[in-house]
């Protein structure tokens, strides 16, 4: 048996095709759940389906604590349900990614906008500043663990940066 969480905030549909089998199959596995799939697979269909897992980020549930790249959302895990905590770790683990990826997407916004806005390699402005700020619903309170930074691109900066 073969154990599938879901640790992100969408609907996941995971498809695959086993081997020996003509069709394609998939399951759909809300936000928090995990869904069990393959109880008479043979070693082989178990392995494969194992390899498409990871060959499209998804990670054993043992591998939760450690840095999670190319992390998808999915977890699994053979023989034995995938516990609450590793769900939960694993969460963390892709709003940590999405966090990074936005800050990397700032960045890369501001550096553009500031190199659009020169022109014979002369800035037309001073400073290039981009502001993200999590908007609050209208109905709700403030947390104070809202997402609010700024990325700012100025002539004292370093003309390369990687990122």
């Amino acid at each position: 048996m073969l154990y599938i969480a879901n640790t992100t905030k969408q609907l996941q549909v995971f498809c695959f095709r086993a081997p020996e089998t003509a069709r394609a199959s998939y399951v759909e596995i809300s936000s928090g759940q995990q869904v069990a799939i393959g109880q008479d697979w043979t070693r082989n269909q178990m392995d494969a389906v194992i390899q498409h897992l990871k060959l499209y980020g998804g990670r054993e549930s043992s591998d939760v604590n450690q840095r999670l790249e190319h992390f998808t959302g999915l977890l699994y895990r053979e023989g034995k349900a995938i516990s609450e905590n590793d769900i939960v770790t694993g969460h963390d683990a892709v709003v940590d990614m999405q966090e990074h990826r936005s800050a990397i997407e700032a960045t890369r916004s501001a550096i553009a906008f500031d190199k659009a806005n020169q022109k014979n390699r002369k800035r037309l402005a001073k400073v290039t500043e981009v502001t993200v700020e999590q908007d609050v619903p209208v109905n709700a309170k403030p947390k104070g663990d809202e997402i609010r930074f700024s990325v700012e691109v100025s002539p004292e900066g370093k003309d390369k940066v990687a990122l």
